[in-house]
């Protein structure tokens, strides 16, 4: 397997390198983590499409969204093709948490109608730069260093707009419950999303991405946080053990819930989430 440029290697968006022949021959690590190998097929994902997706993909608009099938999980995407000279690129954008957004924030709060309709065009602001996104990666040049600013200029356009419906939300709230909730997840925009609903629902928030400054917090406020909700796929603050089990030691009451792209059991929510199932464990403890 050929080695990428590192900007490549380690973009925020999954890139498949594909052959004539819809092999996969290489592959970054954002579309390792999704579930995809290298010396598969890309029609392996998708039910075992017969033709070769490349192909396909030629004949099809960029609005299109594929569901590309793993082990126990589903991941909707876009797929924006580049190619260069025998080779096909591939960029995917995970639009999972896009699709559940609108449909989510309705069914967990339901706010006069002029806040509603104000939420509603925030939604379909924040879901417009994901779409930029495939404007982005629409020229063949590449991921340059100007796109990768670009791409993260987007990312915090849509965290903007989800901090306009906290401020909705929070203009709408009932009395405030008791207790407050921790929660420690990798992807920025989803932590706030999270923070967000359960604000509205009355409960006192706080968020982090990263282990060393969400273990810290759990360390000195254990005893007033009525739950930490947890990525599970974050490492300790050394990068090296399981930052649930740094959580565990280091506040060994605390009830965790952790959030998981695996299957789902007792004590997890599977991504992407299912926002009222999400409230009725906060809720339960």
């Amino acid at each position: 397997m050929q080695e990428l440029p590192e900007t490549l290697q380690y973009a925020p968006m999954p890139l498949l390198i594909v052959n004539d022949e819809d092999i996969i021959t290489t592959l970054n690590d954002s579309a390792s983590v999704m579930g995809f190998r290298a010396g598969a097929l890309v029609g392996d994902y998708l039910n075992g499409m017969s033709e070769p997706f490349c192909e396909y993909l030629r004949y099809q608009p960029a609005s299109n969204v594929y569901r590309f099938q793993f082990e126990g999980s589903e991941k909707p995407c876009k797929v924006t093709p580049i190619q260069f000279a025998e080779l096909h690129c591939l960029w995917l954008q995970d639009i999972s948490e896009n699709l559940a957004l609108a449909d989510q924030l309705r069914q967990v709060k339901k706010p006069e109608s002029m806040q509603f309709r104000q939420i509603n065009q925030l939604i379909v602001t924040a879901m417009g730069y994901s779409e930029l996104l495939d404007v982005v990666m629409s020229d063949n040049e590449g991921l340059s260093t100007e796109k990768m600013s670009t791409v993260k200029q987007y990312q915090l356009e849509i965290t903007r707009n989800l901090r306009a419906i906290q401020d909705l939300i929070d203009g709408n709230q009932g009395v405030e419950k008791n207790g407050s909730i921790l929660v420690i997840e990798q992807h920025e925009t989803l932590a706030e999303l999270i923070s967000e609903l359960l604000r509205a629902e009355g409960y006192k928030v706080t968020a982090f991405s990263d282990a060393q400054s969400g273990l810290k917090f759990a360390t000195m406020n254990a005893a007033s946080l009525q739950i930490a909700i947890v990525d599970e796929a974050i490492a300790d603050k050394d990068g090296e053990g399981s930052l649930l089990d740094a959580l565990e030691l280091a506040a060994p009451e605390l009830p965790i819930l952790r959030l998981t792209d695996q299957g789902e059991g007792q004590g997890t929510i599977r991504k992407p989430l299912d926002f009222n199932r999400l409230i009725q464990a906060v809720q339960e403890g």
